[in-house]
């Protein structure tokens, strides 16, 4: 199984062009998770689409157990808004593969909450947000329970993969640290040109225009809907 986690560098408040070292702890819990749900053999992948500075994020992932880590590297990528950017991530997933994609509930800076289904629906993917915790089902390579909030309840799924998930902040487990940086893997970049981006309407950034998909995946709304595709997936 490759186990994709989406992180980025947070910044100090929205807008600033200061970031802060480290995982946001929306990111380390959603690497903890990876780290946890991993088997012998499967592989965790960092991936942020970002200036360099995002690289202190993607270097505190392989410290603590990524395998893997990959920047999508364009000097526009970091103006990009909400939209641009988990479309941009959508298409770097394309590239890196997965078979789980991973990310934390919501920023430490904007806090919309919004990147995770964004990409999801940008893959036309089965989501679930707001989980507390995953788990691998015994003798199965593609399937996961999870426990996901809604309000003030606590709902049990089953979930077939390929998936994404958005992780609550918590303890969904510790990140392991690698005590030195000297034997972790080299970052690996990735450029916009490499990635496809299935925008729905014309987007023009800079000299670029990028041009829509025929036809986007469906809206979903609500939980019943959610818990309808999944379950047409299964």
């Amino acid at each position: 199984m490759r186990i994709a986690v989406l992180v980025r560098s947070p910044h100090s408040e929205p807008g600033s062009r200061e970031t802060l070292p480290g995982l946001s702890p929306g990111d380390r819990a959603a690497l903890a998770t990876a780290v946890g749900v991993a088997r012998e053999g499967d592989e965790v992948v960092a991936l942020t689409a970002g200036p360099a500075e995002d690289e202190q994020a993607l270097a505190a992932a392989l410290r603590g157990g990524a395998h893997r880590a990959v920047r999508i590297t364009d000097p526009l990528v970091k103006d990009a808004d909400q939209r641009t950017a988990a479309t941009i991530l959508a298409g770097g997933l394309r590239v890196v593969g997965f078979d789980l994609i991973l990310t934390g509930q919501r920023s430490v800076d904007w806090s919309t909450g919004g990147t995770g289904p964004g990409v999801a629906h940008m893959l036309r993917l089965p989501h679930v947000t707001s989980v507390s915790r995953v788990e691998r089902v015994e003798n199965s390579d593609d399937e996961l329970t999870l426990r996901h909030r809604r309000g003030q309840h606590l709902h049990e799924l089953s979930v077939r993969l390929p998936a994404l998930l958005t992780i609550l902040e918590g303890p969904t487990g510790r990140v392991p640290s690698t005590p030195t940086s000297k034997d972790l893997p080299a970052i690996e970049g990735v450029s916009l040109a490499e990635v496809t981006l299935p925008f729905r309407k014309p987007l023009i950034t800079g000299d670029r225009v990028i041009l829509p998909v025929d036809e986007g995946p469906p809206m979903l709304d609500r939980i019943d809907g959610l818990l309808d595709l999944i379950n047409r997936w299964r």
